[in-house]
């Protein structure tokens, strides 16, 4: 990433990256700047030097997680804007023909696991049982939404990278969520870097992003109790990314494949069928009696 002004800046791609991938990327990111969600600016394609680059809006943004930890404002604070911006992002149509279908991408991804010996038919045949019972949708899904991943700049979320971006139902941008802000903090067997701090930090915005998103009073005995049984189903929600992570993730090393996947099935084929089809079409109905 170069700064070329003020104003704009160019991401180039090493040659390493297939033509393909490079304009899907910007097939994602300029129609994300056309959908009025605090999506970074795209300004066109470029080339340097034999190199393919995307010319963009110059953000000069802190990431939320470090905005916590300079204590800016409180965690809780950051978490109500980052439920905001998620509905935002959710009330946007996607266009199907630029955005992969989230449940055909999860369903791709367990068979490719399947393939390569990650899993094995059983369990194939119930991770597959749990995604085809996952509500329908066509929202814009911005694949990887998390306090590590989103920046705050004058005073609003912006959303620095849409290349992963999905159409389809809310709940596959709340599991990724969940995943790296409430079960990552909470599980002791994550070997994801973290300190105390962090933990208690990630912990309080979860919980805050939760009552804001699913529109909860905290002053309330049983929003409080609704809270938490959505907080238990987003995260075993979030193991289906998990388990799958050889092809969920991107850019993850072997042994973090390994490692993903042996925790995924230590924790998510146990309460599996539990699970399986208790997400609301209507997400905000999540967790109700």
């Amino acid at each position: 990433m170069y700064k070329l002004n003020d104003k704009r800046a160019v991401k180039i791609f090493f040659e390493t990256m297939s033509h393909e991938n490079i304009m899907k990327e910007y097939a994602h990111t300029l129609e994300g700047s056309k959908l009025n969600i605090n999506a970074v600016g795209c300004c066109g394609l470029v080339r340097s030097k034999g190199r393919i680059g995307i010319e963009r809006e110059l953000i000069n943004g802190v990431r939320v997680e470090d905005e916590m930890a300079n204590g800016t404002a409180s965690p809780s604070f950051f978490g109500m804007k980052m439920a905001e911006e998620l509905k935002l992002i959710h009330s946007r149509t996607a266009n199907k023909n630029i955005y992969p279908d989230a449940k055909n991408f999860y369903l791709d991804c367990a068979e490719k696991c399947v393939h390569d010996k990650w899993l094995d038919n059983n369990e194939s045949v119930k991770i597959k049982k749990f995604i085809e019972a996952l509500p329908v949708g066509n929202s814009l899904i911005y694949g990887d939404y998390h306090s590590n991943n989103v920046l705050w700049e004058n005073n609003k979320i912006r959303l620095i990278d849409i290349a992963d971006a999905l159409s389809g139902h809310a709940i596959y941008d709340l599991l990724v969520a969940a995943l790296y802000m409430h079960f990552f903090m909470t599980n002791p067997e994550s070997s994801l870097p973290s300190t105390p701090e962090k933990r208690e930090r990630r912990i309080a915005c979860w919980a805050q992003l939760v009552n804001t998103y699913f529109e909860l009073d905290e002053l309330k005995a049983e929003d409080n109790a609704r809270a938490e049984r959505i907080i238990e189903i987003l995260d075993a929600c979030s193991l289906l990314k998990l388990t799958l992570a050889p092809y969920s993730f991107s850019n993850l090393s072997q042994r973090g494949k390994e490692l993903c996947v042996a925790l995924g099935k230590k924790t998510f084929m146990p309460v599996i069928e539990k699970y399986t089809g208790v997400v609301t079409e209507n997400i905000l109905d999540l967790g109700k009696a």
